[in-house]
């Protein structure tokens, strides 16, 4: 029943293109591409979500393996991963000893768990595989711990090896594995030894492994560069003013976990938060943890349930900022699981002994779930749509604003994605990426000037940009200033020697400036770079033919035309060669090929009369020039 449930909630999801951190995690993530030898995906790249997560990593080979470059197949191991999830959970809950605790009971937690909209965060979104993975491991930590606890036999101690292994591999795919050492110990305390000390006392081996796993769980994430990731102290928020906006937007979850409504992608980094404005929603939160360590002595289930909603929470929504990203769906995946407990036990201590009308509620809210599941869903069958989704429910979002910009600009949709992206910079005036795409937009409409003013801007506000350097350059090069130009280009190269477009336009611009050895020397390395290039070869072979290395000129000319053989302006360009090398049959052959392809063009038809008079063949010749003059008058 659950898996039915799960599968038909999330069938509509397989469609979903990649989005946002999908992109740098998969298409442009190198260690995915193949899952063997293993040493590769387990040693992912550094600098983005998946960084110290080798389990993320293979998961990803993984499906890269049975897919390729198809989401489906990302989004069919997401899902499986959910499945087994809840299927751990309805392990957990139907093995954890509470009052009217019974196989539908843990049924029902695991349903509503699995059905809860807010959990496409996670499923979903292919990127966010690294929180349903480290849930997963992290009920199975727990499940296994309490088949330890209850075992009699030889398999006590196997169950709590895996208990120690499953927290090793959670740690593996997310940090927040670190709190799973603190979680068992209050489960053990909770509901089988009646004290900490008893538990330590009665399970001291499994509790030390547990720990020992999470305190590698914590170095290895302390050694991954964090800064490097938008985590940590010193990224333009202080740890009380994070602790403090994080009362916030734990208060939203919670919303969110009652009422599904206004579901986002993405809500937006911290921007301009004062702790002066945000100490007020740290008083009702304050007041909901003390309820939940009194109900831990008193109500101990429902207590232990509470708990474990803010002790999941704790890494990243306590004093660790993370500024730029502070609220995440996803990030209530595992802590939704205490919340669906104590809706849960609340229904049935409500309805206590009319056990009919438990499981009519429990199916008609799975009903309802499921169907907003499905729903949200919908939102993520294109970029565009997700993230107009995003714009209209967080506008002061400035993130969203400027990808939902980008990828209409990518659309062709001009102005619209102006609009957008100027939005983006009215809400957040320092994003260069921004600025930069405006310069694009403005570029793609030919208002030239304000790509200048654009390109110039991002630049200010991050001058070792090459992209927006060559940007620049190629704009200020189309309105007439090419010596203003060509420092952008250098700029460019010296920033990204690596960029081939940005040496293939510095030695155009070289090559105009008449520096025709340099202009040479930048378009041989760009056609090293990007080999393969018709027209950069095009390009190179007009620079040696003007640097008088005419053989080597006619060698990349013909290249570009085994490249691309339907280039009229090759062809031409090739034919000039052959003919200040003399070679007068030859440069008439080209200049035939180059008509063939445009018979339209009348400084060809000149060129090719003036190779056939050359070769004595005056009638044609004349006939030719002819030719030239009647399209040169049709022209004018």
């Amino acid at each position: 029943m659950i898996a039915a449930a799960v599968l038909l909630a999330y069938a509509n999801s397989f469609g979903g293109p990649f989005i946002f951190d999908d992109v740098p995690v998969i298409r442009d993530n190198p260690t995915i591409r193949h899952l063997w030898p293993p040493w590769v995906p387990l040693s992912p790249p550094p600098g983005m979500g998946v960084s110290g997560r080798p389990l993320l990593n293979l998961s990803f080979a993984l499906s890269y393996a049975l897919g390729g470059m198809n989401p489906w197949a990302y989004h069919a191991v997401n899902l499986c991963v959910h499945l087994l999830a809840a299927l751990a959970l309805f392990g957990v809950v139907r093995r954890t000893p509470f009052a009217g605790n019974t196989t539908a009971t843990a049924a029902a937690v695991a349903l509503v768990w699995a059905l809860h909209p807010l959990q496409t965060g996670a499923v979903t979104y292919i990127a966010e595989r690294s929180e349903s993975i480290m849930g997963l491991f992290y009920l199975l930590t727990l499940y296994c711990f309490i088949r330890h606890s209850a075992a009699k036999d030889g398999t006590r101690i196997g169950f709590g090896i895996l208990a120690v292994a499953c927290c090793l591999l959670g740690g593996c795919a997310k940090e927040v594995m670190a709190t799973a050492f603190a979680a068992v110990l209050l489960y053990d305390r909770t509901f089988v030894s009646g004290s900490f000390g008893a538990a330590l006392r009665r399970h001291w081996p499994v509790h030390l492994a547990l720990l020992l796993a999470c305190l590698w769980t914590v170095a290895n994430t302390l050694g991954n560069g964090l800064g490097d990731l938008g985590i940590g102290a010193g990224l333009g928020i202080s740890p009380w003013t994070y602790a403090l906006l994080e009362s916030k937007v734990i208060l939203r979850y919670l919303g969110l976990a009652l009422w599904a409504a206004g579901l986002a992608l993405d809500y937006g980094p911290a921007v301009g938060v004062r702790a002066a404005d945000l100490w007020p929603w740290a008083l009702p939160l304050l007041a909901l943890a003390a309820a939940a360590l009194t109900a831990l002595w008193k109500r101990p289930a429902l207590g232990f349930a509470a708990c474990w909603f803010f002790l999941v929470l704790a890494p990243t929504s306590s004093v660790v900022p993370l500024p730029l990203q502070p609220m995440a769906e996803s990030r209530m995946y595992l802590p939704l699981a205490g919340l669906a407990a104590i809706a849960v036990a609340g229904l049935g201590a409500a309805l206590r002994g009319r056990r009919p009308v438990f499981l009519a509620v429990v199916g008609l809210a799975a009903l309802g779930l499921g169907g907003m599941t499905v729903a949200r869903n919908a939102d993520y069958r294109s970029e565009i749509g997700i993230w107009r989704d995003c714009v209209a429910k967080q506008p002061e979002n400035s993130r969203a604003q400027y990808n939902l910009g980008c990828l209409l600009l990518k659309d062709g949709r001009t102005q619209e994605a102006i609009d957008h992206l100027e939005e983006s910079l009215r809400l957040y005036p320092y994003l260069s990426d921004a600025q930069f795409s405006v310069g694009l937009a403005y570029a793609d409409m030919g208002r030239l000037p304000e790509a200048i003013a654009a390109y110039t801007e991002a630049l200010r506000l991050k001058p070792h940009f090459a992209k927006a350097q060559v940007n620049c350059g190629i704009a200020l090069a189309q309105v007439g200033r090419l010596p203003e130009a060509l420092p952008h280009f250098e700029a460019a190269v010296r920033l990204d020697p690596g960029m081939a477009e940005a040496r293939e336009n510095l030695g155009m611009a070289l090559l105009e400036s008449g520096r025709v050895p340099e202009a040479v020397v930048q378009l041989q390395e760009s056609a090293r770079l990007r080999p393969g290039s018709a027209e950069l070869l095009n390009r190179l072979g007009i620079a040696l033919a003007e640097a008088g290395r005419l053989p080597e000129a006619a060698e990349q000319l013909g290249e570009a035309l085994r490249i691309n053989p339907r280039s009229s302006q090759t062809h031409v360009n090739l034919g000039s060669v052959l003919a200040n090398e003399n070679r007068m049959e030859e440069a008439a052959a080209e200049y035939v090929e180059a008509l063939r392809i445009d018979p339209g063009a009348a400084d060809t038809h000149s060129r090719l009369g003036t190779a056939l008079r050359a070769l004595g063949r005056t009638a044609e010749a004349d006939a030719q020039f002819a030719e030239a003059a009647q399209l040169k008058v049709i022209a004018r």
